[in-house]
Order: C-alpha cells, then structure tokens, then sequence
C-alpha cells in the first residue's frame, strides 16, 4: 500500500483454525532513512536464493503405515521411507497440511545421536544478514512445548571460527528471531541445538530464514 506515516498500527483477527488467534510475529517495514526507497530483504537461507545445508546428522527411518481403501475388508501395509535431510529447512515451507508433508520440509536429527546437534546453511558467497529465524516442529499434536527446539545457539562464520551471536534458552513458540543490532557479512550460519522439548529426543526443525539486503 501507498506509504503513510502513523504512531500505531493493529491487526484484527476475524477468523482462525482453532479456538484461539495467535501471531507468532508482526512486522513493519519502512522506506530506508535517507533515501526515501524501500530496502527490499532477501531470504538468504532459502535454496531457490542459492543456499545449501548440511547437519550433523540426519534421520533415515522406514516406517509401515496401515491403510483402509473405501470397501476393502483388509487394510494395504505400506512402507515409507521419512528422511529428514538438512535441505529440507531451506525450501521455504514452513506449513503443512498432512503429517505426510511433515518429514520431507523438516531437517530431523539422528535419534541415535547425542545433543548438541547442528544445522549449517551455506549462502555460496557472503551475504549481508540481519536477522535469523528458526521454526521449530509445529503440527497438530506435535506442539513447539511438547516436541519442538528448547535452547540453541545462532552462530554465523568469521571466515576463520564460528561466532556465537545469540543463545535461545527455555524456547515453547513456533519461531524465534534473532535481530543482529549490526548487520554481519559472512558466507554461513548454523543454528546449534544443545536441548529438545521432545520426550524421545526428537530434534527438528522446520525452517531457518537469514534475511537481509538485496
């Protein structure tokens, strides 16, 4: 919308999927000082932006999943492969329809392996960032309070060592962002995860976003 000046702002919930209205965040963007033109914010996690990820483990499970076609006196046994691979927290979904669609748009550790566990996102060239977001597990029964991310750490890479920018502890929301009060170049970022809130030691995440100028 045409730009305009004002002291507040509000957001009216009219409708919701549940019983509740919950806004996980609530931003406001305006024209850069100085220059009187927007700063448009580019998603330098995303893979479409031309990022990579790589964990320190990932999950590989074959599950069987029991099946009733419409009539059949027997249901259908059939095995499905979930994995969840690092680059699925760059491809920019974050929410889901079926628990089908929840393995392959989640990065899940190796439930074998011990904590802390590691998700590294590799911009392919430095990138000026201002913000980190995390979206930890969040579908139907399977609640951030309940199966998501407790504590992490946000780091982003010196050229020589990782640098630790923010530390998330005690974590029960959806997502989480890290504002950098100054803007950091670098070519990388890794969200460390030192603790879960999942009772089987499922760590998960959904999504990581690192936005910053085009």
């Amino acid at each position: 919308f045409k730009a305009l000046t004002t002291d507040q702002i509000r957001l009216t919930t009219v409708d919701s999927h549940s019983d509740r209205a919950e806004i996980a965040e609530f931003q406001v963007f305006s024209p850069s000082a100085g220059t009187g033109k927007a700063m448009e914010l580019v998603n330098w996690a995303l893979k479409s932006s031309g990022a990579t990820a790589k964990a320190s483990s990932e999950m590989k499970k074959e599950v069987a999943v029991a099946e009733q076609d419409w009539g059949a006196k027997q249901p259908r046994i059939n095995k499905i492969l979930l994995e969840g691979k690092a680059e699925n927290a760059i491809d920019g979904k974050r929410l889901i329809g079926n628990w089908r669609d929840f393995f392959p748009t989640t990065w899940v550790a190796d439930l074998a392996q011990p904590l802390p566990q590691w998700l590294e996102v590799d911009f392919a060239g430095p990138k000026k960032i201002t913000s980190v977001t995390v979206y930890t597990i969040a579908f139907e029964t399977w609640t951030p309070d309940t199966s998501g991310i407790r504590a992490w750490d946000v780091q982003v890479w010196d050229g020589k060592d990782w640098q630790t920018v923010d530390s998330i502890t005690e974590n029960v929301r959806v997502s989480k962002i890290t504002r950098l009060k100054t803007p950091v170049t670098t070519e990388k970022i890794r969200v460390v995860v030192k603790a879960t809130n999942d009772a089987k030691g499922t760590v998960g995440i959904m999504e990581v976003e690192a936005y910053g100028p085009r």
